[in-house]
């Protein structure tokens, strides 16, 4: 369930109130479902706000459907950063998660780009032959959430870029290649979206061989979809889909719209 509260923030953005960035501040709303098959698995909740130099993240995830059967997952995340002439650059990210009697907490600290703290509660365990993340890899990185707002002159160029992220454990890139350009019609939205192919490369913080990863890594059947964030000039994840060993998992939004 952890890969899947994964999947679900990476493909949604969130935030505080308007006020506390700004008269100048926009604020959205959106809401995706994960499912398996057409089943239910896990539903999101988040609002952003973006302002002319600063952003503000938060939502939660919940399982639900036939997931909250096998399950119970509950997390919150929260990131607030700078936008700047390239795009986002977070300043402090945070997670929190409950599954089953798993209680655990992620918080990374950001300057100028780079990672400069992390914490976890409880800390990461170190299995088999462990790949460390060296001080280098953390340079020039972003969290999951983050890495993928993307600033781009126009929608059909969200595509061509890697992602560099780090969620506290893993440093991994994402390579985004374009796909094709599509319609997508939500709550609050109707209209063109960017499909990418993604690749998923893990660089470090990794157990060597571990199969999940190696699966990932293989693995050709994941795509997202970007939306423009309103008239931001910000372009965001507004549907996934990755394929696993057991089906194609869908990340659909069911609300994605300005609401100020």
């Amino acid at each position: 369930m952890k890969k899947l509260l994964a999947a679900a923030a990476a493909a949604s953005l969130f935030s505080m109130t308007s006020a506390a960035l700004g008269a100048d501040a926009q604020t959205f709303k959106s809401e995706f479902s994960i499912s398996l098959y057409g089943l239910p698995l896990a539903k999101t909740s988040f609002t952003t706000t973006v302002a002319k130099k600063r952003f503000s993240i938060k939502g939660a995830v919940n399982s639900a459907g036939v997931g909250a059967l096998f399950d119970d997952t509950r997390g919150y995340v929260s990131v607030d950063g700078q936008v700047a002439g390239n795009g986002v650059r977070p300043a402090s990210y945070a997670l929190t998660y409950v599954s089953g009697k798993k209680n655990k907490s992620t918080r990374l600290g950001f300057s100028g780009g780079s990672v400069v703290s992390t914490q976890n509660v409880p800390p990461v365990r170190r299995r088999g032959e462990w790949i460390e993340v060296e001080a280098a890899q953390l340079k020039a990185v972003s969290d999951p959430l983050t890495g993928l707002v993307v600033r781009a002159a126009s929608l059909g160029e969200t595509c061509s870029r890697t992602v560099r992220v780090f969620d506290g454990e893993t440093r991994a890139d994402l390579i985004l290649s374009p796909l094709r350009m599509g319609i997508y019609a939500t709550k609050g939205y109707s209209g063109p979206v960017a499909e990418c192919a993604v690749r998923f490369m893990p660089v470090s913080g990794y157990q060597k061989g571990k199969k999940q990863l190696e699966y990932l890594r293989r693995n050709k059947n994941i795509r997202i979809s970007f939306a423009p964030i309103g008239a931001t000039g910000l372009f965001a994840p507004i549907a996934a889909r990755v394929g696993t060993s057991v089906g194609t998992v869908s990340v659909d939004a069911a609300r994605f719209e300005a609401v100020n």
